[in-house]
């Protein structure tokens, strides 16, 4: 039930959070809905007989733990999903081979919705899945509870912000630029590494008096990108500078 819970419940809990907000959770874009849908349980299916294998024969948890200590085990491993994501993600990117040939489905849709969180090759679910085993398998000391929580929070988090959540943009920035915001659900270590990047809304929303129907939308696409200052500049593991017009004529 352990590797059930969390995948189960992100799915059902963003597509009810979806219809609710009136969101599509499933889009037609470079592959269509029946095609999505069948990709999603593939990889849903992989994450969950690959965490039962991991956690049966390798991780053990912690008997209990007071209520303080739990919390600050929680965050911490939290930030250690991140940070493990956030290396891989960018050595994805800045890899040619692993882009071409492991990363670069995930990035077919520029502008994604939820579903698209997990249209991945089976290589890539597998290096995502490591993220959240790596720091129990070392021996991260956290109770069954704390790391349930943790999980099933990433994985909701990582389904919604793929469009479901408008105020929150640092991945769909990601998804449009390709070469900043490689971290997840939060953009901490982008803003250690200095490869964070903002958008600054220059469209207004004209609103015509008469009838209160807006004239225009504000789509991402028409985002214009800054950097916050100071901001260093964003660099590969080789300490080349990337270039979003190069990274399009290379790796695409």
């Amino acid at each position: 039930m352990e590797s059930l819970i969390p995948t189960l419940f992100a799915f059902v809990s963003t597509q009810m959070y979806c219809i609710k907000e009136n969101i599509p959770f499933f889009t037609n874009g470079t592959k269509d809905i029946s095609h999505k849908v069948l990709i999603n349980l593939r990889n849903s299916s992989l994450g969950i007989l690959l965490h039962h294998t991991l956690t049966t024969n390798f991780v053990s948890y912690a008997d209990s733990m007071n209520p303080i200590e739990e919390l600050s085990r929680m965050t911490i491993y939290s930030m250690m999903i991140e940070f493990s994501l956030y290396w891989i993600h960018r050595y994805m990117h800045e890899n040619k081979w692993l882009y071409k040939h492991v990363h670069k489905e995930h990035h077919l849709e520029t502008v994604p919705s939820p579903s698209d969180a997990y249209i991945l090759t089976l290589t890539e679910s597998t290096f995502l899945l490591m993220t959240y085993m790596l720091p129990l398998i070392l021996g991260f000391d956290i109770t069954q509870r704390g790391t349930i929580v943790v999980q099933t929070s990433h994985l909701i988090m990582s389904i919604l912000v793929h469009g479901g959540l408008p105020d929150i943009n640092h991945h769909m920035i990601h998804h449009s630029q390709f070469n900043t915001n490689y971290s997840g659900v939060y953009p901490l270590w982008d803003n250690v590494f200095g490869t964070r990047m903002y958008d600054k809304k220059t469209n207004t929303v004209k609103v015509d008096k008469k009838n209160t129907k807006p004239k225009a939308k504000i789509k991402l696409n028409n985002v214009s990108l800054r950097k916050k200052s100071p901001m260093k500049p964003i660099r590969n593991l080789k300490g080349k500078l990337l270039n979003a017009k190069t990274f399009h004529s290379v790796y695409i």
